[in-house]
């Protein structure tokens, strides 16, 4: 019988063996399910954040690592690489320990900032490439620098030995043990860089007889220098002693020619007769270092002479200058006569113009002497107190040596002119013989000056250095015998007569020169004379 309420009660089950049977749970299922999708859930999840977590980590080890290869290139190029260690630097010190020290220290310092330890094993990794890469650049460099080093070193030691040598040239054993030391130093650096060892020995000691030579040609004693090439030849290079020889013979000619100077040359000569003298010397160059060298010694002479008499002159002004600055009126006797005696003619005469209150004349002989003063030091001129020979030039000239004083300054072009013309004026009067010392009153050199400033003035025109030398060159187209056409304007230029040269002859060999396009000089004319006569 049912009770009620029955009807819809499912048979309740009863366990058999322990198993339960005819029941059917259907929750059991999908909590399965939901278990095994939370699962798989979680591991999509977890691989996940391990992809990002793993792309994190190579982003921060890729950038670390950009990082020290920049700093690889700093240690090599920055501001203190060890690429800019030369030499010396680069090979003595401990370079690689210092580089790497650096290296080590920033990779501790950027390791030190990473998250995680895979980050860091990671950025060993490459830690290890770029240091060997940092020690290779750092071994590479040395070892090109230790060629370096070891020349520096050769040349240190050649240096040190030729300046001994240079100091001792005439003591031979230091010199030979200075050659010795430098020949073991080359010995050592051509074997260490496999060099040939003949040549770099040769051009090492040649620097050490080099400087015993030249120091002994400078010292006067050119036999010694000569004797010392003869027997070093071999040691020294080819190229050195072909100039070495030059030297020795430019010495020998040198001394010569000046051997031949001391003797012609005498104050008392005169300067035509010394030079005739110095032309009689048999060796070519030696007469022509001999000529030049008694030439440069007559003009210091002529340069000395007249600047000794416009000081005498300038001492005798200021003499006067102070008798009237104190209110007396000046007298001769006001001025000692060993100045009066220095002067030549034309300073007395403007002394004189001075006392007597004479006018001056255009072109006076104190006019000319100032010209000589400008062109031969145009700084000097400059602070002389043209204010000393009022009376002596005319107002304009005075304003004319003005001008000079002002451009000698300023680098104007009136000074420039003025010592072109004075050159010119010099070098026809040496082509003409002429001699300011030999007149016993006024000066060959101020008429020839007066003869050319005639000519000038005839153009009509302001003269340039082209016209002066064209008037020269006319003057003294011929060699002048009669010198006393220098007073007259209207007489020309004559022939003179030349030692040694028939005087029948001189007048065809001057046309010869002059049809040559030479310029007829008593040189050029004594020159093709002694050409024609070998």
């Amino acid at each position: 019988m049912k009770l009620p309420g029955e009807a819809n009660v499912l048979p309740i089950a009863r366990p058999v063996g322990g198993v339960v049977r005819g029941a059917r749970d259907p929750v059991a299922p999908a909590l399965a399910n939901a278990g095994a999708n939370m699962v798989g859930a979680a591991n999509q999840l977890n691989r996940a954040f391990e992809a990002e977590q793993l792309r994190v980590d190579n982003s921060r080890v890729e950038d670390n690592h950009t990082q020290l290869v920049n700093f690889k290139v700093d240690l090599a190029q920055g501001e203190d690489g060890y690429q800019l260690k030369k030499g010396r630097d680069a090979v003595t010190k401990p370079l690689l320990k210092d580089t790497l020290s650096k290296f080590d220290r920033r990779v501790a310092d950027m390791e030190g900032k990473l998250d995680n330890d895979r980050q860091k094993e990671e950025f060993r990794k490459r830690v290890e490439i770029v240091r060997g890469q940092v020690t290779q650049g750092v071994l590479s460099h040395q070892l090109r620098e230790d060629g370096v080093y070891q020349k520096d070193v050769l040349k240190s030691t050649i240096g040190a030995e030729t300046n001994s040598a240079a100091m001792s040239w005439n003591v031979p054993n230091e010199v030979n043990g200075s050659i010795l030391r430098t020949t073991e130093a080359a010995r050592k650096y051509a074997k260490a860089n496999g060099l040939d060892e003949k040549n770099i020995i040769l051009e090492a000691t040649t620097s050490v007889h080099e400087a015993v030579i030249e120091n002994a040609i400078d010292s006067g004693k050119t036999e010694y220098a000569k004797q010392w090439l003869k027997a070093h030849r071999k040691e020294i290079d080819a190229d050195v002693a072909t100039r070495l020889k030059g030297m020795l013979k430019t010495s020998e000619t040198l001394g010569n020619s000046q051997a031949h100077a001391d003797r012609i040359y005498s104050p008392r000569k005169k300067p035509e007769a010394m030079l005739a003298e110095a032309r009689k010397i048999s060796n070519p160059d030696e007469r022509r270092t001999a000529l030049s060298l008694l030439k440069a010694r007559i003009s210091e002479d002529e340069y000395y002479f007249k600047k000794d008499q416009a000081d005498a002159l300038d001492e005798g002004l200021g003499y006067l200058a102070s008798r009237r600055a104190a209110g007396h009126a000046p007298r001769l006797t006001d001025i000692p006569i060993s100045v009066m005696e220095r002067m030549n003619g034309a300073g007395q005469d403007a002394i004189m113009r001075q006392l007597s209150g004479v006018k001056p004349v255009k072109g006076g002989q104190t006019y000319y002497t100032l010209e000589q003063m400008h062109a031969a030091d145009p700084q000097a001129f400059a602070e002389v107190d043209l204010n000393l020979f009022d009376g002596q030039i005319t107002p304009e000239e005075k304003v004319k040596f003005i001008g000079y004083q002002k451009d000698a300054v300023t680098g104007g072009p009136m000074g420039e002119i003025a010592r072109t013309k004075s050159q010119i004026i010099k070098q026809g009067m040496q082509a003409a013989g002429l001699d300011p010392k030999d007149m016993d009153s006024g000066d060959e050199e101020i008429a020839f000056q007066r003869r050319i400033d005639a000519e000038a003035e005839a153009l009509g025109r302001d003269v340039t250095a082209t016209d002066i030398r064209d008037i020269v060159d006319r003057l003294t187209v011929e060699v002048i015998r009669e010198r006393d056409y220098l007073w007259d304007v209207k007489t020309p230029a004559g022939l003179t007569t030349i030692e040694g040269i028939p005087d029948d002859l001189i007048d065809d060999l001057a046309m010869a020169v002059k049809n040559a396009g030479q310029k007829v000089t008593v040189e050029n004319i004594r020159l093709l004379y002694e050409y024609q006569n070998r």
